[in-house]
């Protein structure tokens, strides 16, 4: 099988270079696609919102300048990590922090072109690892980070880094980090203690979570813009919501399953992004919630971001074409919106050796998606569930709508007799 699918892809690969002579010219390569690509972390310029930041897991970080249509990849000086939250400095956007997990905390003054990291050798984070940043709205030069050692201070933007943990259990996880900016109060979500809060810059801090159950974990905080007093906190167990500033919290009536992103929007819009369940949404502040009437399918929601029109949501596993989608509506539906967001793991390609312009490739876990048009677009195909990552994809060189896939090292071996539309097992990959 080695020897065919050597010779079916040269074949195919000549005749794709004759067919597409205008795609790149002589050493040079032009991405086909499929964009997309798991991106962890979103953010829009509250000074612009047709700006928007998105960073990925080991793809980089992109920068769109029109709403999500086009993204183009940016970010010089950024190592190649898990891009884990995006925070503005709070008098100029064009300054931005981002904390790269087992890095540090990185920052830019130039709208995210270039970046250096905050701390000489990236000192604390080395020894920590890094998994939220929070900017002070009222002291633009203090940051806060929640690692998984505790919380960390700076008042010097970044340049010195000191531990702020006083009063939160030994060992802890933070996992997100929102300040209130009218009272200065911070609210920290700790991973198997629930909620705790300071008054005091991060000097001490105190529980605050009364109303929620021991031992529960809270990747996510959201605090209503429109100073209510509202919080929302994701947890593992559903979402909460606060309505006297973190005093109290009541389990809304969303589906009690991991919440790993939350965003506010005006009038009272929410959003929650679920680990396997997508996207709910909510317009009365988070006291009831629905589903979208189409958009993403259960997939791994890991970061939310809404402006005064759009809502942003990155995804990740459980989804053959992940990255960002965009609602237009309150989250009521939701669209592709990546663009030129090349972040996609490839794990296989094959070309129609009678069609150049028909492509298969195989993407992430055990997704496999086609083109017709010699890669301008793409769509999703079905494959058989639980099948694994695919390794290999072969077209038979007589009969092109014969495709076979084999999915992980020992795994089930597929074909298809109609192009991909239907598949059966026919035994295990060798």
């Amino acid at each position: 099988m080695n020897r065919i699918a050597s010779l079916v892809l040269l074949i195919a690969a000549a005749l794709l270079v004759a067919a597409l002579p205008a795609l790149a010219g002589v050493g040079a390569w032009t991405s086909l696609g499929p964009d997309g690509g798991p991106v962890r972390s979103l953010a829009v310029d509250p000074a612009n919102p047709r700006v928007v930041y998105a960073g990925t897991i080991h793809s980089g970080f992109y920068k769109s300048t029109d709403g999500g249509d086009t993204w183009s990849l940016t970010g010089r000086g950024l190592p190649a990590g898990d891009i884990m939250t995006i925070a503005f400095d709070p008098r100029r956007s064009s300054t931005l922090y981002v904390m790269v997990y087992g890095t540090g905390v990185y920052r830019s003054t130039d709208a995210g072109r270039t970046w250096k990291v905050t701390s000489h050798q990236g000192r604390p984070f080395v020894q920590v690892i890094g998994l939220t940043v929070a900017t002070d709205p009222r002291r633009p030069r203090v940051l806060y980070a929640g690692t998984r050692a505790g919380i960390y201070r700076s008042a010097n933007g970044g340049a010195t880094w000191k531990p702020r943990s006083r009063g939160l259990p030994p060992g802890s996880s933070v996992r997100a980090l929102v300040i209130d900016p009218r009272t200065g109060t911070l609210y920290a979500g700790v991973q198997s203690h629930g909620v705790f809060r300071s008054d005091d810059q991060a000097a001490t801090w105190q529980p605050a979570d009364t109303g929620m159950p021991d031992g529960i974990s809270v990747p996510a905080l959201a605090l209503d813009p429109a100073g209510s007093g509202t919080i929302l906190a994701g947890t593992d167990r559903g979402i909460y919501r606060s309505t006297d500033r973190g005093r109290t919290w009541q389990l809304t009536d969303a589906p009690e399953d991991i919440v790993l992103a939350l965003a506010f929007q005006r009038r009272g819009r929410a959003y929650a992004g679920y680990s396997d369940r997508g996207i709910a949404h909510s317009l009365d502040g988070g006291t009831t919630w629905q589903r979208p009437q189409e958009g993403p399918p259960p997939a791994a929601i890991l970061g939310l971001a809404a402006g005064p029109e759009a809502v942003y949501a990155g995804t990740s596993e459980g989804r053959e074409i992940n990255g960002v989608f965009r609602s237009l509506d309150s989250g009521a539906t939701w669209g592709a919106s990546q663009r030129n967001l090349t972040g996609l793991i490839v794990r296989g390609v094959a070309v129609d050796p009678t069609d150049p312009l028909t492509l298969y490739a195989g993407v992430e876990l055990n997704g496999l998606v086609k083109s017709t048009d010699g890669g301008a677009t793409w769509r999703p195909l079905d494959l058989p569930a639980g099948g694994g990552a695919i390794q290999q994809i072969l077209i038979h060189p007589l009969q092109p709508s014969t495709v076979y896939v084999s999915l992980t090292l020992n795994g089930p071996l597929l074909r298809s007799d109609d192009g991909g539309e239907t598949w059966r097992r026919i035994g295990q990959s060798p």
